[in-house]
Order: structure tokens, then sequence, then C-alpha cells
């Protein structure tokens, strides 16, 4: 199936405007680094299933930015058996709700209390991953970085308006965000500068001395606002950090 220019013009400002899945009002939200398909390196790609994406967040754009349920993309993913991203977050969040525990093909459903968003809505390039090949034919035919000169700032408007309506509306209640990538520390920043309206936010670097392991941490009324390393990488798999005691996590 080809689309013409304006099409993957209109299609890339769709997902510009997608935030992630699950429950926006949730009091646990991680927020990853670029949004991928949880099926890589599949052989066969159904290029007309893949299209029906589409179908779905132009269901959902009137109400821009927007976030959906995994159960949306129920016919169009096979059961989440293993991500990194997923385990990590899966991980962490049974670390903290030990009596209530979640399976990785649960995350992004509306019932619990956890919601997963993206800073970026397209990943960088690799030549094994399908998602990349769905980025080119329906969104975008440059690099990661033209996307992120021509739409990064947009992006940051757009992400951080979700967030002061979703997020941070009511700072009497506990909020506890996960920022997972180190290697997006500043873009981070930059994000909660401009929707927790704070010019001074900057995470306190805390390192631990056993593991050489170091993550980033910011407080502000209710919302305590970590950066950890991704879930991708060997260093969070030997990740072990506590926080005036009122949260710990060994990985």
């Amino acid at each position: 199936m080809s689309i013409t220019p304006k099409e993957k013009e209109d299609n890339l400002e769709i997902l510009n405007n997608f935030i992630g899945y699950g429950n926006p009002e949730a009091k646990y939200w991680f927020i990853g680094i670029e949004e991928h398909s949880p099926d890589k390196n599949r052989k066969g790609i159904d290029w007309e299933l893949e299209s029906k994406r589409f179908d779905i967040y132009k269901q959902n754009y009137q109400y821009k930015p927007f976030s959906l349920s995994n159960k949306d993309f129920k016919f169009l993913n096979e059961k989440i058996t293993y991500t990194p991203t997923y385990e990590g977050i899966k991980k962490i969040y049974n670390q903290i709700n030990s009596s209530n525990k979640i399976e990785t093909d649960e995350i992004g459903n509306y019932g619990i209390n956890l919601f997963i968003a993206n800073l970026y809505p397209l990943g960088r390039s690799t030549t094994r991953d399908k998602y990349n090949e769905f980025v080119k034919r329906y969104l975008y035919d440059d690099s990661f970085e033209k996307w992120f000169e021509d739409n990064w700032e947009k992006r940051k408007d757009i992400l951080k308006k979700f967030l002061i309506n979703k997020l941070f509306k009511d700072s009497k209640k506990e909020k506890y965000i996960f920022c997972l990538g180190i290697s997006s520390w500043n873009e981070f920043e930059e994000l909660f500068k401009s929707s927790l309206n704070e010019p001074t936010f900057k995470f306190d670097t805390i390192k631990n001395s056993k593991n050489d392991n170091y993550y980033g941490y910011y407080k502000a009324n209710n919302y305590n606002i970590y950066c950890l390393y991704h879930p991708a990488s060997s260093r969070f798999n030997n990740l072990n950090f506590e926080y005036n005691n009122d949260l710990k996590i060994i990985l």
C-alpha cells in the first residue's frame, strides 16, 4: 500500500500527538524514550493490518493530545511475552505493589494504576526492527535526528499539555514518575521544567558506591520523579536504589 507525502505528513502529526497507553490518572507513570512495536524481528509484515493503526489513532485524534489502552491493539499485536522496557516496568511496579502484581501483557490496561508514555513518537533507525519499516512507509522518510530537529520543540509542548492536564493536575495526590533512559536526561529535565513551571528543575544525581550506578531524583510537592537506566541497558539489571526509605528498588 503506497500513500502520498501529504498522508504521511498527516500521520506524523497524529503520532506526534500520541502520548502513550493505560490510565493517565494513575499513581505510577513510566516515561520511556521512544514508541516501538513490542513485536520485533517478525519476518512477515501484514501492511494492510499495520495501516489500521491509523484508523485507531484517527478515532482518538479529536482529543489531541491523546492516549490509548493496549486493548485497542489486541488485534494487531501478538501477546507480549518479552520486551526489555515492559519487563523492566513490570519488575519495578511489582516491587512497589507486591500484593497486586501484574503480568507484562497487562501493561496498558485502563484498570491498572499505571501509565506508560514516551518522549518520542517514533524510534531511532535500526536495521532489524519491523517498526522502523512501519515508520518509513507511513510516517517519515528521513532520520530520527531530522525528526528531532524538526519536531522536538513541538512534541515537548504537546507532552507538557498532557502532563499538566493528567499527571500534575492535583498536587495533593502522590505520584511516582520513572523516566527510563539516562541518555535522554536533558530532554526529561526540559520537559519537567516546563510542565511543572519550575525553571530550576534539575535531577539530583545519586550514585551507588557498590556498583557505580547512578540515577536522578527530584521531588516537587507529592511528585517523586526518577531518571533511571533504560531497561534495555545491562546496568539496569544491577540497579539498587533507595531514597529516604520511601521507595526501594532492587533489580
